[in-house]
């Protein structure tokens, strides 16, 4: 991961390397200890490097906790290092340097 951030409704996760949206589920994006909800939409940029979680209104103004989990890069050939549980405040952005 690079940097997740959280603004205008939306949860934005930047990877270091592209992802195979493929292998994103539900069950790969954990929002307060649960599976991303079914009425929660997610999509990814055309290089898939960068993924959009729309915010669900239950969320609005709160802190959440996000986790990612189980997504292989873009060939395949190597998983995605898992996001361990980060705490995000409305408007947080988180960065990290490998």
């Amino acid at each position: 991961m690079e940097e997740i951030e959280r603004e205008d409704w939306q949860i934005i996760i930047e990877f270091s390397i592209p992802v195979n949206p493929e292998t994103v589920t539900r069950d790969s994006i954990i929002i307060n200890g649960e599976p991303l909800p079914s009425d929660v939409n997610y999509l990814f940029d055309r290089k898939g490097i960068k993924m959009a979680i729309y915010e669900h209104p239950q969320w609005a103004d709160k802190t959440i906790t996000i986790e990612i989990k189980n997504i292989m890069s873009y060939n395949n050939e190597e998983m995605i290092t898992p996001l361990s549980p980060v705490r995000l405040r409305p408007d947080d952005e988180y960065e990290w340097d490998d």
